[in-house]
């Protein structure tokens, strides 16, 4: 489920909450959950998700309502809208955090972007940086939505392009063209982990999407189930990490001409066995 203090942005919180509704109902929409906040219009909820326009007092007490918070939870909900609306004062920004800070579990806040947040968990947007560094023009973004094997509509490469650029991940020449930096996405990993784990969810599901529409003379997809000993598993969480590294390294091409996604998963499918001492 998701939790409010695990955000440091309110617009990550909402977004994330959406992409959460989404996987768990495929008819759960933003014009379901505008009819079950009460408000008229879909603009409304996905304006103050994209940050186009802050929540006022209507829908902020429509959303306290919505997720029926604790008290610490509607204070730290409230207190994130707070700072979002004065982060520019420096001396107010700091007394919000200082109250965020008592009502988050860790004692502090570190503050995660929304546009940050938006490029750990969309798994595009790391492709559409690639596909940018192999020299493919974004004039026209029908074309670049075409060529993708996997949906990513128009209006989600403009914003992704955008939250790329906040980030500098990727900058505009003078003519317009697009380039790549070599800048890296710089977070606080307890902050971002929930950006990671929808970012692991949305290509796992590709992969799954990928056994029926990619040819096999396209894709390699392997699995083996095996028996091992708990204590060696870090040991094996380093290898798989060299292996991706090495892989990266003999096959990733500056000037290469279709991009791939690579995905390692190591997990455990049941509980550890406990064995009587012989």
């Amino acid at each position: 489920m998701i939790k409010v203090k695990h955000y440091t942005d309110y617009k990550s919180f909402l977004s994330a909450y959406a992409n959460y509704k989404r996987t768990k109902n495929k008819h759960w929409t933003l014009g379901v959950w505008t009819k079950q906040l009460g408000l008229k219009s879909t603009s409304s909820i996905s304006k103050v998700i994209s940050g186009e326009r802050l929540p006022g007092k209507k829908i902020i007490e429509k959303l306290v309502l919505y997720f029926k918070f604790s008290t610490s939870d509607e204070k730290y909900f409230r207190g994130l809208i707070a700072f979002h609306k004065v982060k520019n004062d420096p001396e107010l920004a700091v007394a919000v955090l200082e109250k965020l800070g008592k009502e988050h579990p860790n004692g502090s806040v570190a503050i995660l972007e929304d546009s940050t947040f938006q490029i750990l968990s969309n798994w595009y947007s790391f492709a559409v940086r690639e596909v940018i560094r192999a020299g493919v023009s974004f004039k026209d973004l029908s074309l670049v939505s075409s060529l993708f094997n996997f949906k990513v509509n128009v209006k989600s490469l403009s914003y992704c392009l955008r939250s790329l650029k906040k980030a500098k991940l990727i900058e505009e020449s003078e003519s317009g063209d697009l380039f790549a930096t070599s800048h890296r996405v710089q977070t606080q990993s307890d902050y971002a982990s929930e950006a990671v784990k929808q970012y692991h969810e949305k290509t796992i599901a590709l992969a799954k999407e990928a056994v029926r529409k990619i040819s096999v003379e396209e894709r390699e997809f392997q699995g083996t189930t095996l028996n091992i000993n708990k204590e060696n598993f870090l040991a094996a969480q380093e290898m798989l990490r060299n292996f991706r590294e090495r892989f990266v390294k003999n096959f990733e091409e500056t000037d290469g001409n279709q991009i791939y996604q690579m995905q390692i998963q190591f997990f455990p499918l049941t509980k550890e066995i406990k064995k009587e001492k012989k």
